[in-house]
């Protein structure tokens, strides 16, 4: 067995290897639409977006807190020695109790605080609702980056499928050229041309099927689950051009994207903060009672006797040291921060939409184009077999169309792939659910 012969064999048994797992019988299918589901019921950032949900209502319900009395128990006991004693005559008289017990509650309730409250109640219900918008921020990223590892996935097999038809046409190019070879009517440049080409298809197997495994994997991960290569993956073909103007398009987008209304409930986070910054020293009123069991009363210090007490309390703030100016200036920088973080959002979505609706357009008049000129190759590779097999052609002309049509049915595939990924990231720009 000669070198050439051996490295063949080599090729051959690595890229068996490789796509074998292509060949198993399995039928299971994996839908887009499944794997975006297993991805957004497992994925950590789902579980840390909801989690922050959930801190924001406990955080609102903290904030209303305030509001609430305040309820206290206590119990104290003190011995005292020695005791304080008064004599009048003949008697005496104990001044304090050795044995001093005193249990009672006490309860504080805020009866009015000039506004200081409400405008945080409010800023912590919006906070609510931006967490809200957050998960479905989240969800929308994982739905784009599964689809758009999905859609890779299905390329890379596809065009194995493609690499393959181009190998076996040229394993039957060999063929031929051996056979005109041996009777002297081709060259051996004939011969090794095409045992090159045949040799860099192989490679291009080889590393294609080892990208389909790396991308499988990566899959699996985001998916939480193990995806083989027997789950035949589905792919979505229908094709409708999108009739819906761009200006109407952009309208939409600037209500419905999750990142449009997150930054506008920040600005008025921002100017609920500013308002609560400037009530922050306004007065407090605050209702003070209490009732409980004590000894030490005068006449019987020993004696256990219920008293009670209520009363009310006004806090009026004279001098802060400046603290409210500042803080109020502050506020007023962060409502400023808050409306350019809107602005700037808006003309990266403005971007975005004109990218993908452009994007789209020009993959749907690639595939048009690309149909046809598939249409073609097949049709001119399978007149040069003939012309090929007559001696009109030579071997590099035919190695050549060979070439031509696996490239056409290739470019094919990807403006199909880009065209769904396109349409996509359209729908996820104008803030329409992709999951």
């Amino acid at each position: 067995m000669n070198p050439h012969t051996k490295d063949i064999l080599k090729t051959a048994a690595l890229f068996v290897l490789l796509i074998m797992p292509f060949k198993a019988s399995g039928q299971d299918t994996l839908t887009v639409r499944e794997t975006i589901n297993r991805v957004i019921d497992t994925y950590p950032t789902v579980k840390q977006a909801e989690e922050a949900l959930n801190s924001t209502n406990i955080n609102l319900k903290i904030t209303r807190s305030v509001l609430f009395p305040n309820l206290n128990a206590s119990a104290s006991y003190m011995f005292t020695d020695p005791q304080m004693k008064m004599s009048l005559g003949e008697q005496s008289f104990d001044l304090n109790p050795k044995n001093t017990y005193n249990t009672g509650v006490s309860l504080t309730q805020l009866l009015y605080d000039f506004g200081k409250t409400r405008p945080k109640i409010e800023a912590a219900k919006i906070q609510e609702q931006i967490a809200e918008y957050q998960i479905i921020n989240v969800k929308q990223d994982l739905a784009l980056n599964t689809i758009q590892l999905y859609y890779t996935l299905y390329y890379t097999r596809e065009a194995i499928k493609i690499k393959e038809q181009e190998r076996n046409n040229y394993e039957e190019l060999l063929r031929h050229v051996q056979v005109k070879n041996n009777v002297g009517t081709a060259t051996k440049f004939d011969l090794l041309n095409t045992n090159v080409n045949l040799k860099n298809v192989q490679t291009q197997i080889i590393d294609l099927a080892t990208t389909d495994l790396t991308q499988q994997t990566n899959l699996s991960v985001l998916a939480d689950t193990t995806i083989t290569s027997q789950m035949l993956l589905n792919f979505e073909a229908s094709v409708n051009p999108l009739l819906i103007p761009l200006d109407q398009l952009m309208n939409q987008a600037m209500h419905d994207r999750p990142e449009v209304l997150i930054a506008t409930k920040g600005v008025e986070v921002a100017k609920l903060q500013e308002k609560a910054s400037a009530r922050t020293y306004n007065p407090s009123l605050n209702l003070q009672a209490g009732a409980g069991w004590k000894n030490g009363y005068p006449m019987d210090l020993e004696k256990m006797k219920f008293n009670y007490n209520i009363g009310a309390s006004l806090s009026v703030p004279i001098y802060e040291g400046g603290r409210r100016k500042y803080e109020r200036n502050l506020a007023k920088s962060k409502i400023i921060t808050e409306d350019e973080n809107l602005n700037l959002i808006l003309k990266q979505i403005q971007i975005q939409v004109s990218q993908n609706y452009y994007s789209l357009q020009s993959s749907l008049a690639a595939m048009d184009n690309l149909t046809v000129q598939v249409e073609y190759a097949e049709e001119a590779f399978k007149q040069a077999k003939v012309n090929f097999e007559a001696g009109a052609i030579t071997n590099l002309e035919l190695t050549t169309s060979a070439t031509n049509l696996s490239s056409a049915k290739l470019l094919l595939l990807q403006a199909k792939i880009n065209y769904q990924v396109s349409l996509y990231k359209l729908k996820m720009s104008i803030g329409e659910a992709i999951y």
